[in-house]
């Protein structure tokens, strides 16, 4: 069953931005996503929760919400199970703002990333999406940063989180989010470069990223290797023919099933051929890539252990 609940001043006036909150037994974390959008410095936005067929209380907790809120203009679309990027579509589908903004129900963001993300956009027509540095918090508590956008970086590596802000008309030139189990942003932001959009950042931390052991991120590092297969898939026109041929190969029933490798002897195949293609291509990649193996296959606190060691060497070595 698929409905939607407004609160009373959600058409009072047209929004600027549209947050786009997706829910799936998160209700836990709702309030303080919504709460960390209601204290925006800037103010001419709207909030769309999608609840993606929850079952947990989280349309419950989103109902509260809406009455705590009702000043404010939110909306409530309840749907059953769809998926991540389908159900992040079907908000911005609904969405009244000119600039999108998608914020998972269990992450925050600080009181002007509204306010620092929007003037960037206005200032440039070519501008299709602005994206900040990240503070985690959680099972991991570090601060990250994916550098200045930059094309060729963003083929083998994603620079920002889902957390950013991008035109609705760029969404729409490229079709939305694909349902890539934890990769849907990096995906998109290829889509968003291919069809002519490009990238800035904003050097603060004024997006908030949950850490957990058990989240969708975490699960998907682990299959990292087909998802990147599949990525490249769906923008050839972006790696070199080598790359293709690889990937076709490593998404193929011989080698993966239902997004799984067969065996291990499979999945040391796509690797060993993949680094051997990074040395070809991009041999400036080859130690993160080998050490991206390893570090995708800690838990999220022991990646935040990693990433403070990476640092303390970096400064000692004046990086």
């Amino acid at each position: 069953m698929t409905y939607t609940r407004y609160t009373t001043a959600y058409n009072k006036a047209t929004p600027h931005v549209s947050i786009i909150v997706p829910c799936y037994n998160h209700g836990q974390y709702l309030p303080e996503a919504i709460s960390s959008v209601v204290v925006q410095t800037y103010c001419n936005w709207e909030i769309i929760i999608v609840d993606d067929g929850s079952t947990d209380d989280s349309v419950h907790i989103a109902e509260q919400l809406l009455q705590t809120y009702d000043n404010f203009p939110i909306c409530l679309l309840s749907h059953p199970n769809q998926g991540l990027g389908p159900t992040r579509n079907a908000g911005i589908r609904i969405a009244r703002g000119t600039y999108i903004l998608p914020l998972d129900a269990d992450d925050l963001i600080k009181p002007t990333m509204l306010e620092q993300t929007v003037v960037v956009l206005e200032e440039d027509s070519h501008l299709g999406v602005v994206y900040t540095s990240v503070q985690m918090f959680g099972a991991e508590t570090n601060t990250w940063s994916g550098g200045e956008y930059d094309i060729q970086k963003l083929r083998f590596d994603n620079q920002m989180n889902v957390t950013a802000l991008f035109r609705k008309k760029a969404w729409e030139q490229v079709g939305g989010f694909r349902d890539m189990s934890g990769m849907a942003d990096w995906d998109f932001w290829l889509s968003l470069a291919e069809a002519g959009w490009y990238g800035k950042r904003v050097a603060q931390p004024l997006f908030c990223y949950r850490r957990a052991n058990n989240s969708m991120l975490t699960t998907s590092h682990r299959k990292h290797l087909g998802l990147r297969a599949q990525i490249i898939l769906n923008h050839p026109n972006m790696y070199e023919p080598g790359f293709i041929t690889w990937a076709y190969r490593v998404c193929s029933p011989t080698f993966m099933r239902k997004g799984i490798f067969r065996s291990p002897r499979h999945w040391l195949w796509a690797f060993t051929e993949y680094m051997f293609l990074i040395a070809q291509y991009r041999p400036q990649l080859l130690p993160k890539t080998a050490l991206r193996e390893v570090f995708n296959r800690l838990s999220a606190r022991q990646q935040g252990y990693a990433r403070r060691m990476a640092r303390y060497v970096r400064l000692s070595q004046g990086g």
